[in-house]
Parts: C-alpha cells; sequence; structure tokens
C-alpha cells in the first residue's frame, strides 16, 4: 500500500521499495507530503546540518560503528537470503529514533531531484492549491479516495471519500488501472494536472457502481485562516486557525484589519483554535503581539535543554483592544496553539472557552542532514520546553491552561456519515449505525436508536430525509442518501448556527 495521505507512514514494502529507488517519484511525494502535513508538530527552526562522523578517511570507527559493521558483515556472509545494505542501514537510522520514545521526533528519508515535482495529486504553497484536492492511497491498482478537500475541483465534481479511480479514459480509450497493471507513478501521471486542465475519471463507488466524471483541474483555497469578514451582518468577529504556517501571522492581520472595521466595543471577536496541531513560532509571535501590550516582555518563552538557552518574547501592543475577546480551544488543540492560548489568557486577561487542551509543552526543530548529494535525511527533534511568563511550563495534568468548560453538542458530537452497503429492514450495518448518529442530529426529535439496526423508526426516518432531498423515498439506506447526508454534514459544519459552542460565547 503506497500512501498519499496525511500522515505520511510507510509499510514495510514501500521502504524496501524507497531503499532501493530513493530518487523514486512516489517516495519523494510522500515525504513531501508528510513533512508539510504531519499531525501536532512545531517547527521552530530549519537549518541544515553537516555531521561529523568518523569514516575510514578521518578517524578510527566507534565501538557502535564497528559492532554494527561486524554485524552487517557476518550476516551478509551466512544469512540464506540477501541481505539489503540499504534497507539495513534505514532501519539503523529509524531504530535510533524509535529508542527515544517520543513520537515527535521522526526522521525521513528526502530524494533531491531537480526538475521532478511531487507525486501527490494536488500542489500547494500553505494559502491555496493547486489540482484535483483529495488525499488517497494507491492499492490494488486504485486511486483510494480517504478525503475530498472543501471547495476543490474533486468536491464540485460530486467526488466523495471512499470512491475509487479505477482508471482514466486518455486519448478515446479506456484505461483500466487493475487490468493494465499500471504501476503508481503511471497512475498518478494520468490523474495528475495543472489549473486550467481536464479529466476524464473513471470512478468505482462503494456500491460498485460506475460513473465517467471529467473535472476541471483549478488552484482553490485551503486557508490557514478563516474567518467571517464576508458576513456584513455579523455583530461579532471570528478568526479560526487551522494551523500556524509561514505565512498565516500575515493572513490573520488581513482579516483582523477588516473586522476591527466594524467591531465596537461591546461586541465580542472569537478566536478560534479548536483542532489546530501548532505549527511555526515564529507565527505565533506576531499574532499574540497584536493583541498582548508591549509592558509584558516575557510572555512566551521557550528553552533549550541541552544548550541551556533561552529566549523569550514579549507583546507589542500600544494599549489594550477595545473590544472583548474570547477563546475557544478543544483536546485537539496543541502546542503553537497552546502557546497563543495561554499568553492570551495570562497575559491579555482573556477567558479560553471548550474542552481542555492536548497539552504538548515540548517544541521541534527540523534539521537536514546530507547523506548524499542527492539523499537528505531531514530530522525532526524534541530540542526542549516552552513556556509562559518566566518559567511557567504548561501541563495538562499539574498546570494546565484555565478552559471554562463548553462541551460540544449535536453535529460537533458525530463523525461524517459513511456507507459500506445497501442496508433494508431488520439488517444491521455500522455504516447505518453513522447514519443513526446524523439523523439525531439531523432532526432532534427523531430519538434513533444507533446501533446500526434497521427498524421501522429508521426506516421512517430515511424515507424523510430522502424525501427532503429529493431523493426516491425508498427507506433503504444507500449510496446516494449517504452522499446527500455527507454533503448536509459539511454545509452543517460550517455554519455557526450548528455550533453550541460558538452560540455559547456569544450569549
Amino acid at each position: 500500500m503506497n500512501n498519499q495521505n496525511y500522515n505520511g507512514d510507510f509499510n514495510q514494502n514501500e521502504r524496501q521499495t524507497i531503499s532501493k529507488r530513493l530518487l523514486s517519484l512516489i517516495f519523494l511525494g510522500a515525504v513531501v507530503l508528510a513533512f508539510f502535513l504531519g499531525f501536532m508538530f512545531n517547527v521552530i527552526t530549519k537549518v541544515d546540518y553537516q555531521p561529523s562522523i568518523p569514516n575510514e578517511n578521518n578517524s578510527k570507527l566507534t565501538f557502535e560503528q564497528k559492532a554494527y559493521a561486524d554485524l552487517y558483515e557476518f550476516l551478509d556472509k551466512n544469512y540464506y537470503k540477501e541481505v539489503d545494505k540499504n534497507e539495513a542501514f534505514y532501519y539503523q537510522l529509524t531504530s535510533l529514533v524509535d529508542s527515544l520514545g517520543d513520537p515527535y521526533t521522526q526522521i525521513s528519508l528526502v530524494a533531491v531531484t531537480p526538475g521532478v515535482s511531487n507525486s501527490n495529486l494536488t500542489d500547494y504553497d500553505e494559502e491555496h492549491f493547486e489540482g484535483l484536492g483529495i488525499s488517497f492511497i494507491y492499492e490494488d491498482y486504485m486511486i483510494k479516495i480517504n478525503e475530498v478537500m472543501r471547495h476543490s475541483p474533486a468536491e464540485k465534481a460530486y467526488i466523495y471519500p471512499g470512491d475509487n479511480i479505477i482508471g482514466v479514459r486518455h486519448n478515446g480509450r479506456d484505461i483500466i488501472f487493475r487490468d493494465e497493471k499500471t504501476p503508481q507513478t503511471e497512475a498518478l501521471l494520468y490523474v495528475r494536472g495543472n489549473s486550467g486542465d481536464e479529466r476524464t475519471l473513471i470512478i468505482e463507488r462503494l456500491d460498485q457502481s460506475r460513473r465517467v466524471i471529467v473535472v476541471r483541474y483549478e488552484r482553490f483555497a485551503r486557508p490557514t485562516v478563516t474567518s467571517n469578514i464576508d458576513d456584513v451582518t455579523a455583530t461579532y468577529g471570528y478568526i479560526k486557525i487551522h494551523q500556524f504556517e509561514e505565512k498565516t501571522s500575515l493572513v490573520f492581520a488581513e482579516h483582523l484589519a477588516i473586522l476591527e472595521q466594524r467591531l465596537t466595543e461591546d461586541q465580542t471577536l472569537i478566536i478560534d483554535l479548536r483542532d489546530n496541531p501548532g505549527g511555526y513560532l515564529t507565527t505565533i509571535v506576531p499574532i499574540m503581539q497584536q493583541f498582548i501590550t508591549s509592558d509584558h516582555t516575557k510572555v512566551i518563552g521557550i528553552k533549550a535543554s541541552k544548550t541551556g538557552k533561552t529566549f523569550y518574547y514579549g507583546g507589542a501592543l500600544a494599549e489594550k483592544k477595545p473590544y472583548n475577546i474570547k477563546v475557544l480551544v478543544d483536546e485537539n488543540t496543541a502546542s503553537a496553539s497552546e502557546m497563543l492560548a495561554a499568553s492570551l489568557h495570562y497575559f491579555g486577561g482573556y477567558e479560553v472557552f471548550g474542552k481542555p487542551t492536548y497539552g504538548k509543552n515540548v517544541y521541534q526543530t527540523t534539521v537536514n542532514i546530507p547523506m548524499t548529494e542527492q539523499i537528505i535525511l531531514s530530522l525532526k527533534y524534541t530540542e526542549g520546553y516552552w513556556f509562559y511568563g518566566e518559567n511557567n511550563i504548561m501541563d495538562k495534568d499539574t498546570n494546565p491552561i484555565p478552559v471554562t468548560e463548553v462541551l460540544p453538542k449535536g453535529i460537533l458530537t458525530i463523525e461524517v456519515p459513511y456507507y459500506t452497503k445497501d442496508v433494508s429492514l431488520d439488517e444491521v450495518n455500522i455504516g447505518l449505525e453513522s447514519a443513526q448518529k446524523y439523523l439525531n442530529v439531523y432532526n432532534p426529535l427523531l430519538n434513533l436508536r444507533e446501533d446500526g439496526y434497521m427498524d421501522i423508526a429508521t426506516e421512517n426516518a430515511i424515507k424523510q430525509f430522502q424525501q427532503d432531498m429529493g431523493l426516491y423515498p425508498s427507506g433503504i439506506y444507500n449510496l446516494q442518501t449517504s452522499q446527500k447526508m455527507y454533503d448536509d454534514y459539511m454545509s452543517k459544519l460550517e455554519n455557526h448556527l450548528f455550533d453550541n459552542q460558538i452560540q455559547f460565547l456569544l450569549t
């Protein structure tokens, strides 16, 4: 299985392929995507590093290096199968990192190939993406879609998570990847495209039906900051920071400036940090400085444990903002976003609402270590702690960020409805369980069971939903019904009227 999703994890077959062909397009795409979209990271700096390690030209081998060399030589001569030198070396590196027991310290081998773009189906520059707009895995000669980005060409073409791209129509001929045994690199070349390009995709849905879809690729927004600047009738300001990338502070400042033109002293600005995994310290500092006055000189601090070096960042505002500010967090608010929440609370005096935060009080630095002229070892490692004030280290158990509890309700408490097969009366299915939970949110008066069993009440609720959506009211939970639920679910997630936590902050 070749992962092209947001985790960027590689299985054993991939690592074996990578070790033999480190310059392959597959690996570069996976590494680049994983590098930029990994979960709960906090990059402070990126530097290049020239290692000083013994080699046969400048020093004797250390005990550890000699032990490894002797063991490898013995196995190479005596093991009954061929020993892959590159694979063994890569596992030596990963084992060293794994021995630390630190989930935030990770390594990746990056192949530097000038003129070759990555193999992901979406190119991005932090705030915008260009391409199809999906995350996926390539498995069984199919591009299996596990996420469709909002407002992307894929979404506009009614492509859904769970759909499989099984082929393309190219030069008047249908190319089915399974029939042709098309390798991933070739399949992605068929599907990749730039803004303005059109591709004819052959889609197989979860119910085994096929569709031929023409998709026009385009550049679309994937912002790290969103707000309600377009809602001119709103009586409050709202800014959500999804993640702290390099340009996030600039985009944030633009949104804030527009909102401040209409915010009055009796109105509230909500800063939403829910589901924000963190990001660049250099980004949160200028955001913090727009809300904390300059008399606070030690707001955020970081300390490198080995060197003992400590850096402080203070406020920059001449006077406090005239309007009220409320901060919204949850259990996925981590790292850099926790720094901002702590700063706003302790030095701005602003209340934090929601659920207790993740509790990540360490920061990471990324260095690039050249291995060869074309291979770089990218190491992201935990360097030290971050803290607020003089030396207050946040700890989720002993020193958490004070949060006024506002538990999520309704649409915020359920996962997106999904489909595995058609479900009729008296049948049981896990996909129907997700649909029942959704229907109880869609109509809170239903009080349906949520165990995946299709009873009369569930059948009637599905019939009513199908009728509401202009579908034939069969009462069968089918793919078309699931897709309508998905569309409605995603729409409600973006609507503040269905967000009980935001509504609580406005009361």
